[in-house]
């Protein structure tokens, strides 16, 4: 049973995606079509297609390029990041108040798996609920680890995705009804 989550009708709302807007205030359309003469259709695409931490940054909707590049000083790049991490902690909070707190926070995919940034600046600053990283292991993190410190309530995780073993025994059970099916 799911709680919540952070998409809405579409996945554009929620966290701000490598190219979709994510949480958007839908009164602001009138105001950006009478500013740049677009129609909605044309705001609609840009929003899903040139927002989010590309649209933010102006620059890539890569995380590693985002990350190189504020390491380098462009502000706009720090800025999408910001403002990545500043919406992951925003649900992160949500979502802890669903639940009374959590037993594991684990970061997975390209993002989880790879930027020790990212998954410090989610966890900053968040013993007071009794998440705490530990720097070291989240720096060294290679693989499936745990990054939680000792003290940490929460443990952290890092956790490969392999979505390729979720198809193939996916595929394997449809077959297995196909042929199941075939017998009837």
């Amino acid at each position: 049973m799911s709680l919540a989550n952070s998409l809405g009708m579409s996945p554009q709302s929620g966290l701000p995606h490598n190219n979709r807007v994510g949480d958007f205030d839908p009164f602001a359309l009138p105001v950006l079509m009478r500013a740049t003469g677009k129609s909605l259709d044309e705001l609609l695409q840009d929003l899903s297609h040139k927002s989010g931490l590309l649209g933010l940054s102006g620059l890539s909707q890569d995380v590693r390029d985002l990350e190189q590049a504020a390491a380098g000083g462009h502000a706009r790049a720090r800025l999408a990041l910001d403002a990545f991490i500043a919406s992951i902690r925003h649900y992160l909070g949500a979502y802890l108040a669903i639940l009374g707190g959590a037993d594991a926070i684990v970061f997975s995919g390209g993002i989880g798996e790879n930027s020790k940034l990212i998954r410090g600046g989610v966890c900053a600053n968040m013993e007071w609920a009794g998440i705490a990283l530990d720097e070291a292991l989240n720096q060294s993190a290679q693989g499936e680890a745990r990054i939680s410190a000792a003290a940490s309530r929460t443990q952290i995780w890092v956790v490969p995705t392999n979505e390729e073993i979720v198809v193939a025994r996916q595929s394997a059970q449809a077959l297995g009804s196909v042929q199941t099916m075939g017998r009837g």
